[in-house]
């Protein structure tokens, strides 16, 4: 699509020839002119044949054998349509040029007070009457008055004229002079030129004359838009199955409306409509010719485009048969594809039950690594158990804070180099009541440690959860290992499916034999499923647990049973595992206990930290006080395990 928006320089190129090629026309016209009425005075000073008589009821006298008995009837319709709209007599005479009267002798004489026409060999002429000037505005009369044949032949001429009229006494955009539209086609290009217009805001006329030789030239040289200002004009040239076009407009419209195939900007080079429909080809380069459109019409536009394409595609049968196969096979290979990944992620299992318990777990697990093998996937709650651990074992505290985003959780290093407390602060003692008893750190927190040791170099010793989120995904990365090395857990294992690598590069093969057939729609259905299932042939799942880590996962299910049972026991009870409260909070939310942890702590605390001269109970029932005990609330407190802000800081609160 070509649009007056984006012509630049071209256009003003194409524009300025334009103009220079009527300038030339108009040139060769007038010499054209001059020579002919010299021609014609000088014949008419020797003499002329008397004035035949004037015949009512007859408009064409074609005593020069100009016009075809077509042309002739066509004629006649037109003048006949003209008087009946008050536009005055009207009357088409040719003949020799030495036996031709003057126009305004047969005017007078037949009392043309319409239009005359007046032709010999190739030339014509107007004579403007009275009553139809009146009738016009005063650019058409103006441009009718000016009419002259010029590189037109007087028959294409004579008849343009006349359609030009008629439309302009009847109020029509459509001058087909060369009649080549039948009543149903001169509505519709009547109906676009009238949309076009309302879109503009500028008449615009649709003009249609007969040539003898490129249909393109004569639409250039009889174009009439510089006789009316503020309107755009849509030129054709008809010479048997040819047509050729030229746009012209006022200046101010330039930019307003766009052109597409089959036009070159504002030009429609020679061509023959295809098949010979030349009502066709006419119709078709007239809806070509529109407005730029709105992003809502081009949404419109592509929506109708593709609702066109699907109504054709779907009337078809056998094109719905194809679909249909295509799009339930895909489905059904996809989810065939989808149970059997499940089917290998899924673990052997081990006889289990509520019954079983254990007294605890082996010497070298962790709650880091508990909280891991019992679920694989959650990184998030295994580092969350690690630096709960470290504050366990009163290495590290929490402190509540605020930023200008709102509050937010720090971490400080308890005792040794760059953990910013003095010795003797309250609140370090007061993070490091309670110790983990002898259960010594694993390798991982032993590492988190050293890496939060090797941050906490700072004035405060204070370190953001954001700032430690690199050091976070180390420690994962490292329990991982650990889990894999115990054999444990089969993390980042594939295997490769030969049966499903065949079955996506089918589906590939029906994708060609679709497209071969023509059949997008299920060429499209099985390319996604194909999509779905070749790569991921390549990397079919593992169990995440060994047969090792299955078992250490019934035995992890036994320890979270007998740790359920004892926190529910009688206050001042401790599983004889534990070393203190800490660590059956620890285990607790390494396995999912936050609730039964926080309703120990609510029994418990007060008669296993503080003795029976403690707080009461109730006032030490959040999570948040276990490592804090009955210290004075102050600002920066230390806030022990917290588990709430920590989980939330690292991208997960823990489940209620």
């Amino acid at each position: 699509m070509g649009t007056h928006s984006a012509r630049g320089e071209v256009a003003s190129g194409l524009r300025t020839n334009a103009a220079g090629r009527k300038l030339i026309a108009a040139f060769a016209l007038g010499a054209l002119v001059l020579a002919l009425l010299g021609i014609a005075a000088a014949g008419h000073a020797r003499a002329a044949d008397p004035l035949p008589s004037f015949l009512p009821g007859r408009h064409v006298y074609d005593y020069g054998d100009l016009l075809t008995p077509q042309a002739q009837a066509r004629a006649e319709a037109f003048a006949m349509s003209i008087e009946e709209a008050g536009g005055g007599r009207v009357v088409i005479y040719t003949d020799d040029l030495l036996k031709l009267p003057s126009g305004d002798t047969i005017a007078e004489s037949w009392q043309v007070d319409g239009i005359l026409l007046i032709g010999w060999e190739s030339s014509g002429s107007t004579v403007l009457g009275t009553t139809l000037e009146g009738r016009l505005s005063l650019g058409a009369g103006k441009f009718i008055r000016d009419s002259s044949s010029g590189f037109e032949g007087f028959e294409s001429f004579s008849l343009s004229t006349l359609a030009r009229v008629d439309g302009f006494l009847h109020g029509t955009h459509v001058f087909d002079g060369a009649g080549a539209l039948d009543s149903a086609s001169h509505q519709k290009a009547e109906a676009a030129a009238t949309a076009l217009g309302e879109k503009l805001k500028a008449p615009v006329y649709i003009d249609l004359s007969t040539s003898n030789d490129s249909p393109e030239s004569t639409a250039f040289f009889s174009n009439m838009s510089s006789s009316f200002a503020g309107s755009l004009v849509i030129a054709f040239g008809v010479h048997d199955t040819q047509i050729g076009g030229y746009i012209d407009s006022d200046s101010a419209l330039w930019d307003a409306y766009e052109t597409r195939s089959p036009w070159t900007f504002d030009t429609l080079s020679d061509e023959t409509a295809p098949g010979g429909d030349v009502q066709a080809a006419l119709l078709e380069a007239i809806d070509a010719v529109g407005t730029p459109l709105s992003p809502t019409e081009v949404g419109a536009t592509a929506v109708q485009w593709v609702r066109d394409r699907l109504t054709s595609f779907f009337s078809v049968e056998t094109n719905i048969q194809a679909s249909v196969f295509g799009l339930l096979a895909s489905i059904a290979i996809v989810v065939l594809y989808l149970l059997d990944r499940l089917r290998r992620r899924r673990e052997s299992g081990y006889a289990d039950d509520d019954s079983v318990l254990l007294p605890a777990p082996p010497p070298d697990m962790t709650p880091a690594l508990a909280s891991l093998v019992a679920s694989p996937l959650d990184s998030t709650r295994a580092i969350t158990v690690a630096l709960l651990d470290l504050a366990a074992h009163g290495r590290i505290a929490f402190y509540d804070g605020s930023s200008p985003f709102g509050p937010a959780g720090a971490i400080r290093v308890v005792g040794g180099a760059g953990s910013g407390l003095a010795a003797g602060d309250p609140h370090g003692t007061a993070a490091s009541v309670g110790l983990a008893g002898s259960r010594p750190l694993g390798p991982a927190e032993e590492s988190l440690l050293a890496g939060l040791r090797s941050r906490s170099e700072t004035p405060t010793g204070s370190m953001a959860f954001g700032e430690l989120r690199p050091l976070f995904e180390q420690t994962a990365e490292q329990l991982e290992r650990i889990a894999r090395g115990r054999g444990w857990l089969n993390l980042g294992s594939r295997s490769t499916s030969a049966v499903w690598t065949a079955i996506g590069a089918a589906l590939y093969l029906a994708v060609g034999l679709s497209v071969y057939l023509i059949q997008p729609v299920a060429a499209v259905c099985l390319g996604i499923a194909g999509l779905v299932i070749l790569p991921g042939s390549r990397r079919m799942p593992l169990p995440l647990r060994t047969a090792d880590g299955a078992m250490t996962t019934a035995m992890v299910g036994a320890y979270r049973r007998t740790l359920r049972r004892a926190l529910s026991g009688a206050p001042g009870t401790m599983p004889p595992w534990l070393a203190n409260s800490e660590e059956a909070a620890l285990w607790g939310y390494a396995w999912g206990l936050e609730g039964d942890v926080q309703a120990f702590v609510g029994r418990n605390v007060d008669a296993t930290m503080l003795g029976a001269s403690g707080p009461e109970a109730g006032e030490l029932a959040s999570l948040s006080m276990l490592l804090q005990g009955a210290m004075i609330v102050r600002s920066a407190r230390p806030v022990g395990l917290d588990t709430d802000a920590i989980a939330e800081a690292l991208g997960r609160r823990p489940a209620p």
